[in-house]
């Protein structure tokens, strides 16, 4: 959970994140597919794998999800944490 939320600054409790979002020290939590519109938690690269809802496209030059928290996450903002 994002200090500014009301979470810690401890070790477990830090995210990774792509440049863009620590940048602008994004508070996200979750994320909308845009292909069902459900609301889903982000990717957490500690406890899933990126592999289970990402692909590369075959010329290599972008990721695509493949789960619904993979197009949240490309949907969102196109963060590339990923």
């Amino acid at each position: 959970m994002p200090q500014s939320l009301g979470g810690s600054d401890d070790d477990e409790n830090l995210a990774l994140a792509c440049h863009r979002c620590n940048e602008r020290h994004y508070n996200f939590t979750t994320a909308v597919d845009p292909k069902t519109q459900e609301s889903v938690p982000l990717f957490n690269p500690r406890q899933q794998r990126w592999a289970e809802h990402f692909i590369w496209t075959a010329d290599g030059l972008r990721i695509l999800g493949v789960t619904t928290v993979g197009r949240a996450m490309r949907h969102l903002k196109n963060c590339v944490i990923c």
